[in-house]
């Protein structure tokens, strides 16, 4: 993959050359110190540098454009290339080389039989319109030699009907490589859509695959869908073999109410039962529309008004075991332009009566998390805001983790077998000589124990974890 990466960029200055290019630059730079402990004895203080560089250049028929970053410490090793992603473009082609989590597009036939993710940790992949007829998309991932995928797409409409054919060639380690085909169809007939795929991997043993899905805007409020789909044990693909998946769902927004009921069944083909089940309901209310429905928790500080988003989750497995899962936040501002506020309330337990133990049968219980959280966002000007938070959690035993929100940035939920934690921290972000300059930032935190047991059940006591940083941003 780095040989892809040097050649791409030969030919990234060849052309620019040749066709007399227009070069821009923009970027970052970042310098951050943190610590994860305030006693004198063990404090640790870690320099972290990430350069971040966006060269773009345009000119008669081609234009390229390259991001890519360096993060490294301060004073010792070298600088390791981060995310980076080279975009070439020209009269006849368009293509990219990127990784290292890096993201570009999705590519993939109907039901994701044979799909390219966008985040890749390396891949290569050519665009190449054929007279306005159909496009052909070529797309390599590769992993030092270990494993490797090289997909295959063919786009075209017919008749007001979408036509899609990919092809798959996946590569293991020490095996034999897997060839698949999938033939897609869809289409839009008045409210509904359909769309359509069968796959088959040739081999010793024939692999195979077929699913539809279709979807309806019953009116501008309420759209439904539904999906259906297997896969053998001989079919290769990205998606899983011997499986079995049957879903449906039911969408209401008018702009002020958003809701959505979905229902999943999953099993094995081979034994053409199904093992697992997943009922979910999400929902949120806003009072005007200046942030998404998905972004209510995430971009609270934009709200002009109050919202409120939240899910019920229950998810069954094997032998009747299940997991409930449920989380509610509500965000508003608190006073204009100045200060906004987020509570969110959230749980995640088993949800089958049964009691679980950890390790003693002296000391049964509901395994289960729960958590409690207060957010503040304080513009307290134009260039200087301050983030408070608060995270109280709950835990009882091990529980499967739960699609949550709860997320705080960098601070680390350490794990708990049983008992009680309070979490702390502020953040603070200013811009230094004007609401363009730096920005720099300032972290603290402290999360406490109480109350906790070991996975035996004895008392266990665990020392505070604390941890800070600052660092500074210029943007160029």
């Amino acid at each position: 993959m780095k040989k892809i990466l040097v050649l791409s960029l030969v030919l990234v200055f060849a052309l620019s050359s040749a066709a007399m290019a227009n070069i821009s630059f923009s970027g970052s730079f970042e310098s951050k110190l943190a610590t994860d402990s305030f006693s004198p004895e063990e404090v640790n203080w870690e320099f972290t540098n990430v350069l971040t560089l966006s060269v773009k250049a345009t000119g008669e028929g081609v234009g390229w454009t390259f991001e890519g970053g360096l993060t490294g410490p301060s004073g010792e090793g070298a600088f390791e290339l981060g995310k980076y992603k080279l975009t070439l473009e020209d009269d006849f082609f368009t293509a990219w080389v990127w990784g290292n989590g890096a993201e570009t597009s999705t590519k993939a036939s109907n039901l994701g039989f044979v799909s390219a993710p966008a985040a890749a940790a390396s891949a290569a992949r050519v665009e190449v319109p054929v007279m306005d007829v159909t496009t052909l998309t070529v797309d390599y991932r590769g992993s030092e030699g270990e494993h490797g995928a090289l997909r295959m797409f063919a786009d075209l409409e017919v008749n007001d009907i979408e036509i899609g054919l990919a092809g798959g060639r996946y590569y293991e380690a020490d095996e034999a490589p897997a060839n698949t085909l999938v033939a897609s169809a869809g289409t839009a007939i008045d409210i509904f859509t359909i769309d359509g795929a069968v796959g088959v991997t040739l081999g010793e043993a024939l692999g195979y695959a077929a699913g539809l899905d279709a979807g309806a805007d019953v009116t501008e409020e309420i759209s439904v869908g539904a999906k259906a789909w297997f896969s053998n044990p001989g079919f290769e693909g990205d998606v899983a073999s011997d499986k079995v998946h049957v879903s449906g769902n039911v969408d209401y927004n008018d702009g002020t109410i958003w809701a959505k009921a979905a229902l999943t069944f999953e099993g094995a083909f081979e034994e053409f039962g199904f093992t697992s089940d997943t009922q979910r309901v999400d929902f949120g209310y806003r009072f005007d529309d200046s942030v998404a429905f998905g972004d209510i928790l995430g971009k609270y500080n934009e709200l002009t008004a109050p919202a409120t988003r939240g899910f019920v989750e229950r998810k069954g497995v094997e032998e009747g075991a299940a997991t409930l899962s449920a989380q509610v936040g509500a965000a508003s501002p608190l006073m204009d332009d100045f200060l906004w506020g987020k509570i969110t309330l959230a749980f995640v337990g088993n949800a089958d009566g049964q009691d679980y133990t950890l390790a003693t049968e002296d000391d049964a219980f509901i395994t289960r998390r729960i958590y409690a959280l207060a957010d503040a966002y304080v513009a307290v000007s134009d260039r200087l805001v301050v983030k408070p938070h608060l995270r109280f959690r709950n835990v009882s035993g091990d529980v499967e983790t739960a699609p949550l929100d709860i997320s705080n940035g960098e601070i680390e939920w350490p794990a708990l077998a049983k008992g009680n934690a309070l979490l702390t921290s502020v953040g603070a972000e200013y811009k230094v000589g004007g609401v363009d300059g730096p920005t720099l930032n300032l972290s603290v935190s402290n999360e406490a124990f109480f109350g906790v047991q070991d996975a035996w059940g004895a008392d266990e006591e665990l020392d505070m974890v604390q941890k800070a940083s600052i660092s500074i941003k210029v943007t160029f």
